[in-house]
C-alpha cells in the first residue's frame, strides 16, 4: 500500500485545523478558557468582572480574536483594552495600531513584565517618547497592603481617569520608562527587585517609580499601565481599582455608551479553546486582505496555489519555509546569556521566573522553600514535600555559591532539571 504523499497530509492537516473551531463546540470542549486576563475567564485570573462591570455601565463589549488590522475596520468609535497578551504582535499590527490613533482611538496597555514588548518596542519608535515596560519587579516599602509584592499607590495626578479614586493597589508590578506624561509613582521607598530576593540589596535601583503613564499620537492617545493584575477578577474590588477601572473606561470612552469597548483576545496562548483556532484562521486571512503589496496579488496568489495541487506530469519538488518562531521576552534573555555564555545569569533568570510562577499559581506571597512545598504537595498528591524543598535549595546553593558556570553542558543539565520540575508540578513553560 503505498504512502500518502505530502500534499494529502497537508491538506488533511488543513482541513482538520479550519473545521476545529466548529467541531469543538460541537463535542463539548473548547467553550471556556482558562487563560489570564480573558474576559471569558471567571476563576481569580480572569477579566469576567471587569467585563461584566463594563456592560452594567452601559457599554458594549467585544473581543478582537485575530489581527489587529480588523480595529481601523470598526465603524462605530471604539476604545482598544490590550491587557496581559501573552504571544507575539508583528511589525503590521503596530502599524494598524497607530492609524487607529491617528484617526482619535484611544488603546490601554496594561501589560505583564514585558508581554508587551515586541508591540510597545515598534510603537516607541514612531510615537515620540512612548515608554517601555521594565523587567524587573516592583516592590515598595513605603506605601503597601500585606508585603511589597503589593504597592498601594497613593501619589496620582488631577487626571480624571483619577476621580474619586485614593489608592490604586498592584499585584507583582513593573515600572514605566520613558519620556510619557505619567499619572501616578510609587513611594520613594520602592525600588526595583533585580535578584527577586524581595529584599533591598546595594546598588538596585529605586523610586518614585511610574507606574501609569499617558502620550498622544495624532488625535489618539494612548495609556500604559504596570500591572495588569488590577483589572482581575482577584484585585479589582481591593483598594479603589474598581474606581479605578470605571474612570477609566467613562474618560477613554468620553462618557459615550455607544462607544464599543474592545479587549484584544487573539494573543492569548489557550489552544484549549475553539476561539484560539478561529482566531488564527481569522488572523491569517485579514492580514493578507489588509497587506497592501499582498491584497493586489492575492487573486493571483489564490490561482498559482489552486494550480500547484491540480495533478502535474512532472513532479516538482515544493521546499516549505519554516515559519520562524517568535519568543516572548523572557525567552529572549534567555537566547541572549546562553549565545554569549553568561550561562550565570541565564540560570538566574529561570530561577527568578520559576520563583514568579510558583506564587502565583499557588497564591503565596513570600518566597518560603516549606510554604511553597507544602502547597505543591497539597495540589500535587504524587509528589513528595521534600522532593520539591530539595530541588529549590540546590537550585538556591548553584546560584548562591558563586560557582562560575562555564560548561555548556552543566547549564544544560540545569535547564532540563528546571524545565521537568516545572511540568511536574504544573508551570507553563513560557
Amino acid at each position: 500500500m503505498n504512502k500518502p504523499s505530502l500534499k494529502i497530509i497537508l491538506f488533511t492537516f488543513i482541513f482538520f485545523f479550519s473545521f476545529t473551531p466548529l467541531i469543538m463546540p460541537l463535542i463539548g470542549v473548547g467553550g471556556v478558557t482558562v487563560a489570564d486576563y480573558s474576559i471569558y475567564n471567571t476563576n481569580w485570573n480572569g477579566l469576567s468582572t471587569f467585563k461584566n462591570m463594563i456592560e452594567l455601565e452601559g457599554y458594549q463589549v467585544k473581543p478582537l480574536i485575530s489581527s489587529l488590522s480588523c480595529i481601523n475596520r470598526i465603524n462605530n468609535k471604539s476604545v482598544l483594552f490590550i491587557i496581559g497578551p501573552s504571544t507575539f504582535y508583528d511589525s503590521l499590527s503596530a502599524l494598524a495600531l497607530v492609524d487607529y490613533l491617528n484617526k482619535g482611538g484611544k488603546v490601554i496597555i496594561a501589560d505583564d513584565f514585558g508581554s508587551s514588548s515586541s508591540l510597545l518596542s515598534i510603537l516607541a519608535s514612531i510615537i515620540p517618547g512612548l515608554g517601555l515596560f521594565e523587567g524587573d519587579l516592583l516592590l515598595d516599602a513605603g506605601s503597601y497592603d500585606k508585603n511589597v509584592s503589593l504597592p498601594v499607590i497613593t501619589s496620582l495626578s488631577d487626571h480624571p481617569i483619577f476621580n474619586g479614586v485614593n489608592a490604586i493597589m498592584l499585584n507583582y508590578a513593573t515600572v514605566i520608562s520613558g519620556g510619557m506624561i505619567f499619572l501616578a509613582y510609587t513611594s520613594s521607598l520602592s525600588w526595583l527587585d533585580a535578584n527577586a530576593n524581595y529584599a533591598y540589596d546595594t546598588g538596585e535601583i529605586v523610586g518614585p517609580f511610574p507606574v501609569i503613564a499617558s502620550a498622544s499620537c495624532g488625535n489618539g492617545t494612548i495609556i500604559l499601565i504596570s500591572d495588569p493584575s488590577i483589572f482581575n477578577n482577584d484585585m479589582i474590588n481591593r483598594a479603589d481599582n474598581l474606581r479605578f477601572a470605571v474612570n477609566l473606561v467613562n474618560w477613554a470612552a468620553e462618557y459615550n455608551t455607544s462607544t464599543l469597548i474592545i479587549f484584544d483576545e487573539g494573543h492569548r496562548m489557550d489552544v484549549s479553546t475553539s476561539t484560539f483556532f478561529f482566531g488564527v484562521i481569522l488572523g491569517e486571512v485579514n492580514w493578507i486582505s489588509s497587506n497592501w503589496l499582498i491584497a493586489p496579488l492575492y487573486p493571483l496568489i489564490a490561482v498559482y496555489l489552486v494550480r500547484s495541487w491540480l495533478p502535474k506530469r512532472e513532479k516538482k519538488k515544493i521546499i516549505y519555509e519554516a515559519s520562524p518562531r517568535f519568543k516572548s521576552a523572557f525567552s529572549h534573555k534567555i537566547s541572549w546569556y546562553t549565545l554569549s555564555q553568561n550561562y550565570n545569569k541565564a540560570v538566574d533568570v529561570l530561577f527568578k521566573k520559576l520563583k514568579k510562577d510558583l506564587l502565583k499559581t499557588y497564591h503565596l506571597k513570600d518566597y518560603d522553600v516549606s510554604l511553597i512545598s507544602e502547597a505543591v504537595a497539597v495540589n500535587k498528591p504524587e509528589i513528595e514535600r521534600v522532593e520539591v524543598e530539595n530541588f529549590l535549595k540546590n537550585l538556591e546553593n548553584i546560584i548562591n555559591s558563586g560557582r562560575i558556570i562555564v560548561d555548556k553542558d552543566v547549564f544544560l543539565k540545569i535547564f532540563i532539571d528546571i524545565k521537568k520540575f516545572r511540568e511536574k508540578v504544573g508551570l507553563k513553560w513560557w
